[in-house]
C-alpha cells in the first residue's frame, strides 16, 4: 500500500514514453480522484506527470487546470519534494505560458526563475537547464529563431545529454518542445523518437 502510487506513477510513465497516452493519462486520473489528499508527495508527483502528459498532447487548458492546483511557494515545493522538482513544475509552467503566447508574464518568470535557481542549477552540474531557457527567451525575441538554419545544425551539440540509462525523462520532454519547434512537428512524436 505504501509503494502503490509511486508504482502507478512509474506504469503511467511506461505507457505514456511507449506510446499508449491515453492509458497513462486515464491511469493518472483515475488514481487522483482515489488517491487521499494527505500523500501530498503522491498527489503533487501524479500532479505534474500528468500535465506534462496532457502538455505533449497539446491539451493547454488541462495543464492550465492542474498548474492552477499547484498554489504554494517554490520553498514549500523546495521543501516537500525537494528542488529538481520545483525546477521541473517551473519549466513545464513556463512553457505552458509560452505556448499560451504570454509574452511578457513568461519573460518575468525566466528572470525570476534564473535568479532564485542559477546557483543550484550550477552545483547539480545542470547548467544545460540555462542553455534551454536561453533559446525559450531568444524565441520569444525572434519566433524565427528556433526554425533557422543556425540553430538547427547546433541545437543536439549545444544541449548536453547524459547516457541514456541515466537521462531524464522530464528533460528529454523539454528538449523534445524544444526540437518540435525547430522542426515543426508534434511534441509527442518527437519525445517519442528521443
Amino acid at each position: 500500500k505504501q509503494f502503490e502510487n509511486r508504482l502507478l506513477l512509474l506504469q503511467s510513465l511506461n505507457e505514456n514514453y511507449s506510446g499508449n497516452f491515453p492509458a497513462a493519462i486515464r491511469m493518472l486520473e483515475d488514481a487522483l480522484n482515489t488517491v487521499a489528499k494527505n500523500e501530498v508527495t503522491d498527489v503533487l508527483d501524479l500532479q505534474l506527470s500528468l500535465a506534462v502528459f496532457h502538455f505533449q498532447q497539446n491539451e493547454l487548458r488541462k495543464v492550465q487546470q492542474i498548474i492552477k492546483t499547484f498554489s504554494g511557494s517554490d520553498a514549500w515545493y523546495e521543501k516537500k519534494k525537494g528542488t529538481e522538482w520545483a525546477i521541473k513544475k517551473n519549466l513545464v509552467e513556463i512553457l505552458l505560458h509560452v505556448e499560451l503566447e504570454h509574452t511578457d508574464y513568461v519573460l518575468s518568470r525566466l528572470s525570476s526563475f534564473k535568479r532564485r535557481y542559477k546557483k543550484q542549477l550550477t552545483e547539480l552540474s545542470e547548467e544545460r537547464v540555462l542553455v534551454f531557457l536561453g533559446f525559450v527567451e531568444r524565441f520569444l525575441y525572434e519566433p524565427g529563431y528556433l526554425t533557422s538554419d543556425e540553430l538547427v545544425s547546433q541545437a543536439d551539440f549545444l544541449f548536453q545529454w547524459r547516457p541514456q540509462r541515466e537521462e531524464d525523462l522530464f528533460v528529454m520532454s523539454f528538449y523534445a518542445w524544444l526540437k518540435a519547434k525547430m522542426e515543426k512537428r508534434k511534441v509527442y512524436a518527437v519525445t517519442l523518437e528521443l
